[in-house]
């Protein structure tokens, strides 16, 4: 007992010791707080909140669905809380535990938007019109837009620096030598079918870039035209649907549904379109040789209907990875009947002999798209990893019967084209962040294209039937390197890229090194400064080199060319851009030297009477010109945006003369919303061509004017809009200069065309947290 009284004694001692020891009290630390995004104070959930000593992670947690977080049992000492979200800025905060002070209570830790890579310029309002990136300009959807069109297509016709005409072929500052994509993604089969059955509002942005990086394809003299569709924003359950209806038998009716909860967001959307249209037209024909003339006059029933639907899903294992996936799919129908009367003339104008007919065109065809992705941002970048494969197929067909005087002069005949595909594409990017102004992107791309086309021509009772297989392939690798100096942000980069494409036999095969430069200079508050530089390639469509025949009607014929050759080009860009707090402007100088490029040309066989166009390299171009753009808020009720493109397309006249070519071509676009009393909107939209002078052809000037009116219903949940298309439409008039002929086009299509939709929005329509990137929607975009 006496011996075990001391160490009694000791233990209470010691025990008392460190109880009342305040350094031995508390041994760890808690930290909690919530996550908000600057400005709109909404939560931000499944942020990564972190306790970094020396670069390395000591421990952390995820905010909950609300922003909130905490992290316990956090060993004493300092600190540096780290913040990270796909999306934002990355928040740092020193922090130290210690025994006096080991509860820490943060609130409303915010983050703002990213802005780390090469900056954006917002021009203006709520939500702008046009936002500008180095060598990228970004077109929202605004209301403007979307109001009074029907498609993608219509809409596209509006923004300034692109043109579609009358049969929904898409130009970019006057050329055709265009790349478009949808979500990053090359679009399979006719793309104006395609472009035609996507809804406007399925649509978040477009992507006009004129000097692409080398992160992205070099296809496409012009540059890039990449559409965006829209992703959910909102947490719960919303969605939309438009129901609409024209004169003369035009429907549409399109919707979509998104539930997003916690980590997943769905969203379901589809559109369907069909539409009867009544033009009419003519032509007259000059040979040189003879002196005859033939003059045609026709009636023309076009139905085409458009169906679409898309199926994406986005699921964020943490603030830091996210899987998405898609699956979309067009389906097209296009028939046109076509009555027409001929009269042959001599030199004298005397009448020789007439025909008449219908001509008969259908063309169906539809493709499904599928597409993984997988990104995740790094501790100084991302990874990204994507695969996309496409299956589709279509079918065309035309017919003519032509009654004449004799029963030489009549005669039927017809064509069918059968084609199918399958294109596979992968993709690997990467991004590193070398040093604190050094960023390195480096990625590859794969891809295959299987496909195969059947032609059958028919000349009375007699058919010639061939079949093409097409085989594709490409690999490219890229790297960038951007950096800041002196105040002057720069984008250096080369791609490599090994393309063939075969038939029977090899028809192209090519490996080539794509160079681009990317230079900004912010000047003061409201300017920037910016130069860019790409080399770029145009691709044979495999349709252009395929040795097939296309009738599309008695007097023309497609034939392809199998000796058809890449086109290059190098494009050099100076812009400036002006952003005031209610106007910005645009301006942007730019020229482009060709070889080998592509171009349809059309010669006449006196044999078989009929113009034979053909797709050829026709030699060196030089192309250069002006664009101008502006947005301005005149008043909070009256806002306008437009452009104009003067451009010069410099060619060998000796090969290819045509009368009185001026200098530059130009054309322009003038946009205008105004908000009025009792929750109405009318919008207007007016552009002008002036003449266009291509390598034979002469497009005259044109001109066409539309208008909507939108009434807003049921607390602004519901549109009801009445618009008119071609309100002032003079059509399409071309004179073509051709090797043993002249001709004169006149086109006039439907018009005034008025319509009437309807559009009501359910759900919860109040943003959760803002959408987390999920990279490029796959690809190199």
């Amino acid at each position: 007992m006496k011996k075990l009284l001391p160490i009694l004694l000791l233990f209470f001692t010691l025990n008392a010791i460190a109880n009342g020891d305040p350094n031995n009290a508390k041994k760890f630390g808690t930290v909690s707080g919530n996550v908000v995004e600057q400005g709109s104070s909404t939560p931000v959930g499944y942020a990564t909140v972190a306790l970094m000593q020396e670069g390395k992670s000591v421990t952390g947690a995820l905010t909950k669905d609300d922003g909130t977080f905490e992290i316990s049992k956090i060993p004493l000492g300092d600190y540096n809380l780290v913040v990270k979200f796909i999306g934002y800025q990355e928040f740092s905060k020193a922090v130290s535990f210690t025994s006096e002070n080991h509860t820490l209570k943060l609130e409303n830790i915010t983050l703002s938007l990213s802005d780390k890579v090469l900056d954006e310029v917002t021009v203006q309002g709520e939500k702008v019109n046009v936002e500008y990136k180095l060598g990228k300009k970004i077109v929202n959807m605004s209301e403007e837009l979307v109001k009074g069109s029907t498609s993608v297509s219509d809409a596209l016709g509006k923004v300034p620096e692109i043109n579609v005409d009358a049969s929904g072929n898409i130009s970019l500052r006057g050329d055709r030598n265009v790349r478009v994509l949808i979500d990053g993604k090359p679009t399979q089969g006719n793309v104006a079918d395609v472009l035609q059955s996507l809804p406007p509002d399925a649509v978040e942005n477009v992507e006009v870039i004129t000097n692409p990086s080398a992160k992205y394809d070099p296809d496409g003299l012009s540059g890039i035209i990449n559409i965006v569709t829209k992703k959910n924003k909102m947490e719960g359950m919303n969605g939309s649907v438009n129901v609409g209806a024209g004169v003369r038998d035009k429907y549409n009716v399109n919707g979509n549904l998104n539930v997003k909860k916690g980590k997943l967001n769905v969203g379901l959307s589809g559109a369907y379109r069909n539409d009867r249209y009544y033009n009419k037209g003519n032509f007259t024909r000059s040979y040189l040789n003879s002196g005859e003339k033939l003059d045609q006059q026709y009636n023309e029933i076009s139905n085409p209907n458009f169906g679409y639907f898309k199926l994406n899903a986005d699921y964020y294992i943490d603030s830091t990875k996210v899987l998405s996936a898609f699956i979309n799919g067009n389906k097209w129908n296009y028939k046109q009947q076509n009555f027409f009367g001929y009269d042959y003339r001599n030199d004298q104008g005397e009448y020789l002999f007439s025909q008449n007919g219908i001509g008969r065109l259908a063309s169906d065809g539809r493709n499904i798209g599928m597409d993984i992705n997988y990104r995740q941002d790094l501790k100084k970048g991302s990874l990204e990893l994507d695969f996309y494969a496409n299956d589709g197929a279509n079918e065309f067909y035309s017919n003519s019967e032509v009654n004449g005087e004799t029963a030489e002069q009549s005669y039927t005949s017809g064509n069918t084209m059968k084609a199918a595909w399958n294109v596979y594409v992968g993709e690997v990017n990467f991004t590193h962040e070398l040093t604190e102004k050094l960023k390195l992107e480096a990625g590859y791309k794969g891809e295959i294209i299987d496909a195969s086309s059947e032609n059958v021509l028919s000349l009375n009772e007699t058919q010639t039937s061939l079949i093409f297989p097409f085989q594709s392939q490409l690999h490219a690798g890229y790297m960038t390197l951007s950096t800041e100096l002196k105040g002057i942000e720069m984008k250096l980069g080369l791609r490599a890229e090994h393309a063939n494409m075969s038939s029977d036999s090899t028809l192209i095969d090519y490996s080539s090194l794509f160079p681009t430069l990317h230079l900004q200079k912010k000047l003061g508050e409201m300017n920037s400064l910016s130069l860019s530089y790409s080399r770029r390639v145009r691709r044979p469509e495999i349709d252009w080199i395929l040795p097939i025949e296309v009738q599309t009607d008695p007097q023309n014929i497609r034939v392809g060319n199998q000796g058809l050759q890449p086109s290059y080009t190098n494009s050099i860009e100076l812009g400036l851009n002006h952003n005031a707090k209610n106007y910005s402007l645009n301006a942007s100088i730019y020229t482009r030297l060709s070889n080998d490029v592509i171009r349809q040309i059309t010669t006449f066989d006196e044999d078989r009477n009929v113009n034979i166009s053909q797709f050829q390299n026709i030699g060196k171009t030089t192309n250069y010109g002006i664009s101008l753009s502006s947005d301005v808020t005149i008043t909070d009720w009256w806002k306008v945006n437009g452009g104009i493109d003067l451009f010069h397309f410099d060619i060998d006249e000796d090969q290819f003369p045509l009368p009185n070519r001026t200098l530059f071509n130009w054309n322009g676009k003038l946009n205008t919303t105004f908000t009025l009393p009792k929750e109405l909107t009318l919008t207007v939209n007016g552009n002008y061509s002036g003449k266009q002078y291509g390598a034979q052809d002469i497009n005259l000037a044109a001109y066409n004017l539309e208008a909507s009116v939108t009434k807003k219903l049921f607390n602004k949940k519901a549109d009801l809009t009445l618009s008119a298309n071609h309100l002032a439409f003079n059509g399409e008039r071309t004179e073509i200069y051709y090797d043993g002929f002249t001709q004169y086009n006149e086109t006039l299509w439907e018009n005034p065309v008025y319509r009437m939709s309807f559009t009501y929005r359910f759900g919860k329509m109040k943003m959760k947290n803002r959408e987390r990137s999920t990279g490029n929607g796959g690809g190199f975009m």
